[in-house]
């Protein structure tokens, strides 16, 4: 969660400071601050390397891996056509589409989206961000850590993805 106050014992120096210990020019260090923003949202001052770790760990655990994931996405999105292909087209794969509901009974799982369409399956993977957990009516409902993280805000709470 970003809880800046109890990260502040074990990871008391931001990104910012951190490159303040380089010795580094003002064109490195404008690069490097380019570069990580993305952890932060915003500037360096702001991020730390408990974030960064973070977010590459949730990638794979490689930097390579991290920047593939914020990379353009096709329109059918990053891993459809692979998805699809592992399970021999027996799976659908929809992606763009902003969900509004899940409801999971009797061993089928329904999701809605904004748009009104209605999915059905056994199982689903609904990969949304952290943030729009808040938005989404699930049932049951999420347990309280997880609802307490999209109310508190994870991740890179002043970025804005365009």
């Amino acid at each position: 969660m970003y809880r800046s106050d109890l990260l502040k014992s074990v990871d008391p120096l931001s990104l910012a400071d951190r490159f303040g210990q380089l010795s580094l020019s003002p064109t490195e260090k404008q690069w490097l601050n380019s570069e990580t923003s993305v952890y932060s949202g915003g500037s360096s001052s702001l991020g730390s390397l408990t974030g960064m770790a973070q977010w590459i760990q949730l990638a794979g655990g490689t930097y390579g891996a991290y920047t593939a994931t914020i990379s353009p996405a096709s329109r059918g999105g990053h891993d459809c056509g692979a998805e699809q292909d592992a399970r021999r087209g027996e799976g659908r794969c929809a992606a763009q589409l902003p969900v509004k509901k899940v409801t999971q009974s009797g061993g089928t799982v329904t999701v809605e989206t904004t748009a009104g369409n209605i999915f059905t399956s056994p199982a689903v993977v609904v990969a949304t961000p952290t943030s729009t957990w808040k938005n989404i009516t699930f049932s049951p409902g999420l347990p309280a850590a997880h609802q307490q993280a999209s109310s508190q805000g994870i991740g890179t709470p002043h970025a804005t993805k365009v």
